[in-house]
């Protein structure tokens, strides 16, 4: 299938997609939908298809054909009167037309990669905000199993108080550490409600939906291909390609701007009629003669402006480059990390079970047990923190590489 045609059934898709989800209560995605809301069905997609279109329509602006000017004249001298009708059409160069066409093909080539380079971008985006989400629900559902926990907890400092066994300082200090971890829930869920109005705003969707992501996101170790060939990919990145080809533009234009310098011809021709009866026909020509200038100074400046963006590209490749490193660097330092702790998303549970029988049989005193939980919190906010930045990371190297990193495996939609 040709990628135009591909594309156009990407975005019936998408919008198809975007109508549904827009109409049901519920929102309903599953990460491999995002590609799908990628490309139109959002309105940072269609703006990035847009722009493309909108170059394109500039290309066919200054390239179309000036139209011929009709003239009618009248003269009347001495009771003598005259009446002509001019038709007149100024030549292009077939030089400028032809360097002209050259850099507008660079041009469109260039609008090409800049809408490849921001859809990467904003694909990526849209897959971070989701694990971010997915990553920030297992979050919040463990810090409240944790808070449970301390619940339960203080109905235990309460029965020892009420039996005798406690001056009710165990409770009182239960309950200031509930209240610590509600205030540390609190503050999750309000960044995590901002967070799915922006993703709502930016998919498109019905704000009063309630949004479900229905992939389940945990950690899933990355099979980077080695430095080298991740190097290689840096030289064909649209971002570098969109300089390259607007700096090939430019001295395209300078060139046409040169080519402006000959003369340029100006056809006309008509019909002439005089009082007496008389008719005939007219015709001329005319030379715009480049006297006092040449047009050096827009070729001067078409070529300044050429060398301004060959530099420019060499730039962003160095910066590709360097954080290209740096960002493997990153994966590789999560990576290890993350996998030489254990998971406290699949283990919390087990942990706070085990911590709370401890502390209801004696086995662990108040502080023993506030440092337990204390713990826990500490290990589940830095695993969260870690496993996010983790993604968020490869997510730029998808930027970096156009290659898809991180795929999840999809829970069956039950009908």
């Amino acid at each position: 299938m040709p990628p135009t045609a591909a594309h156009s059934v990407r975005t019936g898709l998408a919008l198809l997609l975007w109508g549904s989800a827009a109409l049901a209560g519920t929102t309903r995605i599953t990460f491999d939908q995002l590609e799908l809301y990628a490309d139109s069905g959002t309105a940072r997609g269609a703006v990035i298809d847009l722009e493309y279109q909108h170059t394109e329509a500039e290309r066919d602006l200054a390239l179309q054909w000036s139209n011929p000017a009709l003239t009618y004249g009248r003269e009347e001298v001495a009771s003598i009167a005259e009446d002509q009708l001019r038709l007149s059409k100024n030549l292009t160069s077939p030089w400028v037309l032809r360097w002209d066409r050259a850099g507008w093909r660079e041009r469109i080539r260039s609008a090409a990669h800049r809408r490849e380079h921001q859809r990467r971008i904003h694909l990526a985006d849209l897959k971070g905000e989701y694990v971010s989400i997915a990553l920030t629900g297992r979050y919040l559902e463990h810090l409240e199993q944790l808070s449970g926990m301390l619940d339960e907890a203080s109905a235990v400092a309460q029965t020892r108080f009420d039996e005798g066994r406690d001056s009710g300082l165990e409770h009182h200090l239960v309950k200031r550490f509930v209240f610590k971890l509600d205030d540390a829930i609190g503050e999750v869920r309000r960044m995590d409600r901002e967070r799915r109005a922006r993703w709502k705003v930016a998919l498109g969707l019905v704000m009063q939906n309630e949004l479900e992501l229905v992939t389940e996101v945990g950690y899933q170790a990355a099979s980077l291909s080695r430095a080298e060939r991740l190097r290689e990919t840096l030289t064909t990145h649209p971002g570098v390609r969109e300089l390259q080809a607007a700096s090939e533009a430019q001295h395209l234009s300078a060139r046409a701007d040169r080519a402006r310098s000959w003369p340029t011809i100006s056809l006309e021709g008509g019909y002439k009629r005089v009082a007496d009866g008389g008719s005939g026909y007219v015709a001329g020509v005319s030379l715009g003669l480049p006297l006092f200038h040449q047009n050096r100074a827009a070729a001067r400046r078409s070529e300044l402006s050429g060398r301004i963006l060959e530099h420019q590209a060499k730039l962003a490749w160095d910066s590709l480059d360097a954080r290209l490193e740096t960002v493997i660097e990153s994966i590789t330092e999560y990576k290890r990390l993350i996998e030489s702790a254990r998971d406290p998303f699949g283990e919390s549970t087990e942990v706070c079970s085990g911590v709370l029988y401890a502390y209801r049989q004696g086995q662990l005193s108040l502080s023993e047990f506030l440092s337990a939980v204390q713990l826990e919190f500490e290990g589940l906010d830095a695993y969260h923190g870690l496993l996010t930045r983790y993604y968020l990371a490869l997510f730029e190297l998808e930027i970096l590489t156009g290659d898809t990193l991180v795929r999840f495996e999809e829970e069956p939609t039950s009908e």
